[in-house]
């Protein structure tokens, strides 16, 4: 059942829809991969690591607000195409921009509209792909998600390159080709069917319902915060990790590497999500990315150099790799199927996005005392402090779908 008036539905494979989620979600994240030289951007503007850490965490916090919303007019609309257009739009737009910017409001213009319609729009599939399957296609997650991964990874290298090589024009030439191709592709992508109404006079899916039936239920609740708690402990890294390399010594290249390493890891891992979800029990497998987390965390900022800080993201398969399949897998299948994308939208902007505000304003803090690796360190504690919660809060049989 998939949640509160959902329903079995007769599911049929669709080799052909696989390849062409696969091919929007490469698309889309071969452009968000120059988001990750967002730091590296500011920092060669001058920009201090206490300024950075706050525009980072404006960007998440704007993305954290308007995701339910987006995931709301998706329900109603069926809008998914409209948005990967303003995501192009956006990645030519907000990154000329911050190129130019003279002054620190403009930066923080320019890092609410990121966090509107870019860094936002990375889950807007994950409702798609649900919408979809509840009305019997056969979309496998796992699979497209892993080829956003595989594009990110490619991409940072070349963005990178790009860079060194033809200057902020290679990188925003890059994006913004990016983003066309997965606006086109996204047209080629069926819509939903909308969801039958019980009546003629009955009204939407509204916000303040669909907020209480997910925030209702206590063991979704926990999977999203104990999400938030293990990514808060990573936003710190994610926010300063390109400028941590440059600290270290590294060039624009070697910064495109590192962002490749630890997004080539995640791909194995959400290529076989199925496959472990179907292995292991979501308790377990749940329980160890959240501690992987905590590892990655505690390596990153006990590395000497920029190439063991590099070595040790590659855990990013197992902690985010992991992450990601199960909290939309796990949301696929508990939720009232009327709120399909405002779930997913909801579970990624409590446990991606939110928890990234509070990460990287935490990491601002610290650092205004703490040197980074210590920084890190200390934000070793909040995945752990997610992943012993979880393991504790559900029972023996967490997770699992009641039928």
């Amino acid at each position: 059942m998939n949640g509160e008036g959902g329903a079995h539905t007769q599911v049929r494979a669709d080799k052909s829809l696989d390849r062409r989620f696969a091919a929007l979600q490469g698309c889309f994240f071969a452009g968000y991969a120059g988001t990750s030289f967002f730091s590296y951007l500011l920092l060669q503007k001058g920009v201090s690591n206490v300024l950075i850490g706050m525009l980072g965490g404006l960007t998440s916090c704007v993305s954290t607000l308007v995701q339910p919303v987006w995931g709301l007019l998706c329900d109603r609309r069926r809008c998914y195409r409209s948005f990967y257009l303003l995501s192009a739009a956006a990645m030519l737009v907000v990154y000329t921009w911050i190129i130019r910017a003279g002054t620190t409001a403009e930066l923080a213009v320019c890092a609410a509209l990121s966090g509107m319609f870019i860094n936002c729009i990375q889950n807007m599939g994950n409702g798609w792909v649900a919408a979809l399957n509840a009305q019997g296609r056969a979309v496998n997650y796992g699979v497209s998600r892993s080829c956003g991964s595989l594009a990110f990874a490619i991409m940072a290298v070349a963005l990178g390159w790009a860079l060194e090589r033809f200057g902020h024009r290679g990188l925003v030439g890059g994006m913004t080709l990016a983003g066309l191709c997965c606006a086109a592709v996204s047209s080629t992508i069926p819509r939903p069917k909308a969801l039958p109404r019980t009546a003629e006079d009955a009204p939407g899916p509204g916000m303040g319902e669909g907020l209480r039936v997910l925030t209702g239920q206590r063991e979704y609740m926990l999977v999203v915060l104990s999400g938030f708690f293990a990514m808060a402990g990573v936003a710190g890294i994610n926010a300063y990790f390109s400028a941590y390399l440059a600290i270290m010594g590294a060039g624009a290249t070697a910064v495109g590497v590192g962002n490749f390493a630890y997004a080539i890891a995640e791909v194995p891992f959400m290529f076989l999500s199925r496959a472990l979800l179907e292995r292991f029990s979501f308790r377990r497998l749940f329980t160890v990315c959240l501690l992987a987390h905590a590892l990655q965390c505690a390596l990153v900022g006990l590395s000497p150099n920029y190439t063991c800080a590099i070595l040790a993201m590659l855990l990013q398969g197992l902690s985010f790799g992991t992450l990601v399949p199960c909290l939309q897998s796990y949301t696929a299948g508990h939720v009232d199927a009327r709120y399909t994308a405002m779930a997913q939208l909801f579970t990624s902007s409590v446990s991606l996005s939110a928890s990234m505000v509070f990460g990287s304003l935490a990491a601002s803090l610290l650092s205004v005392w703490l040197p980074l690796p210590a920084v890190f360190l200390a934000l070793s504690l909040l995945p752990l402090g997610g992943g012993l919660a979880f393991w504790f809060g559900v029972g023996a049989k967490g997770g699992e779908q009641a039928e």
